[in-house]
């Protein structure tokens, strides 16, 4: 039988019933009718509980009734001690041991200090310090090395007169010109240094310069201003330059073209600086001389000046040929081109001073063909 705090008293199954905590002596005989006779049992109050309190600060876990505590705090444990009753245990605990995490971030060419050295590069880093109470202290380190922008300007350079250059560094997060302006582009218009810092999604940033040394002198000027043209010639026109492009009025891109019309032409130039300039030249009608002129002499010593015997044939030709006979009857030179003359030589051999034949046959537009026949000297 059990007595319990309700001091209701339990025989085999049956509440007999309600008794004194305290009746006197330990054990009662009752009379229940029945055949056993039931008996009771006395629990008295434990004298001899005790009660501690422990303060315990340590570096690693601490074990109490074989119980292991590894964390700080306030714990209540109640044991059994040598006489039977409860003794009840507060320990204070404090564990000393420090352990930390940490995530770093920096950006390339920077250091962090973990692992006991400056370190360049991603990875974990362990650190065991102590602490004043000479218990470990461990870090953890989780480092990251974020990648520098690399923005790039391009290359020094010279700007043309009446231009401008739109640098832009790369695509990246936020920008810092010279002139604190912020923009993704910078426009450039005069001489100086230009520079750009940028800044990436990491946070880290970069800077790169350019120069712009000069305004060079775009083309220009390189055209007569104006010219003129017979109503039944050709007219060639050409820049006083070597340009490395070119860009006519009428799509042609030669350094030079032939008009056969007045009017106005103009022609686009770009330089070996890539400087571009445009100029043009009016052509006018003239009146001009009509017919054939044949001269009687030519002087073919490479003076630039009637070096070349062909006759002047001034009006629209639709036909021509020329043909020169020396004094046995033989031909020497032969063209049918308005513009090739005889430059004095058969098959590559200069001609002594002599005289010679010739015959030239034309036709002007509009009229019948004409011949005729003359003598030229070479002179040496």
């Amino acid at each position: 039988m059990v007595v319990d705090n309700s001091q209701n008293i339990y025989i085999a199954g049956y509440v007999s019933g309600t008794i004194d905590f305290d009746p006197g002596p330990n054990v009662y005989p009752l009379s229940s009718g029945m055949d056993e006779s039931p008996f009771v049992l006395k629990l008295g109050r434990c004298k001899n509980a005790t009660t501690s309190t422990l303060d315990i600060s340590t570096c690693n876990s601490y074990s109490l009734n074989n119980e292991v505590f590894d964390t700080t705090g306030l714990y209540t444990r109640t044991i059994a001690n040598a006489s039977g009753c409860d003794s009840i245990i507060t320990l204070h605990l404090t564990i000393n041991k420090k352990f930390t995490e940490q995530t770093t971030a920096i950006c390339q060419g920077n250091s962090f200090f973990a692992g006991g050295a400056n370190q360049t590069t991603s990875g974990t880093y362990k650190d065991t310090l102590r602490t004043s109470l000479n218990c470990d202290s461990i870090v953890i380190t989780y480092l990251t090395i974020h990648p520098n922008p690399l923005p790039n300007l391009g290359a020094d350079r010279d700007l043309c007169a009446g231009t401008q250059t739109v640098v832009t560094p790369g695509s990246f997060t936020k920008y810092l010109w010279q002139d604190m302006s912020s923009a993704s582009d910078f426009t450039v218009t005069t001489p100086g240094v230009f520079w750009v810092e940028v800044t990436n999604s990491f946070d880290c940033s970069a800077k790169d310069t350019f120069v712009v040394r000069s305004i060079l002198p775009s083309p220009a000027n390189f055209l007569k201003g104006v010219d003129s043209i017979c109503g039944y010639g050709s007219l060639e026109i050409a820049p006083t330059y070597a340009y490395s492009s070119y860009e006519w009025s009428s799509g042609a891109r030669e350094a030079k073209v032939m008009v056969q019309q007045p009017g106005t032409y103009w022609l686009k130039v770009k330089d070996a600086n890539g400087c571009s300039g445009t100029d043009s030249v009016t052509v006018f009608s003239k009146e001009c001389m009509q017919g054939a002129y044949i001269p009687t002499a030519f002087t073919p010593n490479g003076d630039g000046n009637n070096d070349v015997f062909r006759p002047l044939l001034f009006g629209k030709v639709e036909q021509y040929r020329l043909v020169v006979y020396n004094q046995w009857g033989a031909p020497v030179f032969k063209t049918t081109e308005l513009l090739n003359g005889w430059n004095g030589t058969v098959a590559g051999r200069p001609q002594q001073t002599a005289v010679f034949v010739w015959i030239c046959t034309y036709r002007f537009e509009g009229t019948k063909p004409e011949t005729k026949k003359g003598i030229v000297t070479l002179i040496r």
